[in-house]
């Protein structure tokens, strides 16, 4: 049998994560790009508080674009360093409209290394996205471009162009953040009002050493890692749209170290607006 973590990895159906069964059986090689390794699966998921337009970057209302691209990544995956290293570029080369986060699952944390920036709601957050937009397939790494677009976490080119592409599409919501007393603080305007929020804290630089499992002895470093992620429903008040607060876990956190994100998306999962601000 292949390893779980070659293209012809092993995966777990959807069938068999609701019954919370966990046969492994081998998965055809296009369960996953070239490239990736796919899930196991059997055979046949401010100091003034108020938000402020001057201290959170990202969209406006029926402005110009944003692009956010989610990695989702394991520290357990030998395919996914590549793809941590093309999202540390594109962090870098980013303007204020676009906006990176690394995702960091947890069904590879059974192959001898537990990623201690992994959850079980990332893995959640990435099978919804499978749902609609990969037939159903869930791989690491995969980027996902604005809810949109679904990509190999390593393919750099793709990527930009599709970051590109979302940046020419106007933003229909408007995202204001703002930070005081441990709390986000968000605002949001918008045309529409059946939208979701995803709000999140995260550490803009970690690495550390993996001494076991199939990445033991690399040094790894990855950007904007997410560590605490809040969603739920948007309620709009009339002409003073959705405003709301999240008190995230800190705990073991400097606030130097930290951001925070709030992504706006439709029904359909596509972000429709984000912004993103320093905590410190």
């Amino acid at each position: 049998m292949p390893h779980p973590s070659s293209p012809r990895a092993c995966s777990l159906s959807r069938r068999a994560w609701l019954g919370g069964t966990l046969a492994l059986a081998c998965s055809r090689a296009t369960d996953a790009p070239a490239g990736a390794s796919a899930e196991p699966r059997s055979a046949p998921a401010s100091a003034r508080g108020r938000p402020s337009d001057t201290h959170s970057r990202g969209s406006g209302a029926t402005g110009p674009g944003v692009a956010v691209v989610e990695l989702f990544t394991s520290q357990g995956c030998s395919s996914c360093p590549p793809a941590d290293r093309v999202l540390r570029e594109i962090t870098t080369k980013a303007d204020a409209a676009v906006l990176t986060l690394s995702f960091h699952v947890d069904y590879w944390n059974y192959l001898g290394w537990a990623d201690p920036y992994s959850s079980g709601r990332f893995s959640a957050r990435q099978r919804s996205y499978a749902s609609r937009l990969s037939g159903g397939r869930v791989f690491t790494p995969q980027a996902i471009i604005n809810g949109r677009h679904s990509a190999l976490g390593s393919a750099q080119g793709e990527i930009e162009d599709l970051i590109r592409m979302e940046k020419g599409v106007a933003a229909s919501a408007r995202v204001a953040l703002g930070f005081a007393g441990g709390k986000l603080t968000y605002r949001v305007n918008a045309a529409r009002s059946d939208l979701r929020f995803s709000l999140m804290v995260l550490q803009r630089a970690v690495h550390n050493a993996v001494p076991r499992g199939e990445n033991r002895g690399e040094d790894l470093s990855h950007v904007h890692v997410v560590r605490g992620l809040s969603e739920g429903t948007l309620a709009f008040e009339g002409s003073e749209g959705a405003t709301g607060y999240w008190k995230p876990d800190l705990a073991g956190l400097s606030p130097k170290t930290l951001s925070a994100a709030a992504l706006i998306s439709d029904p359909s999962g596509a972000i429709v607006g984000a912004a993103q601000i320093d905590l410190a």
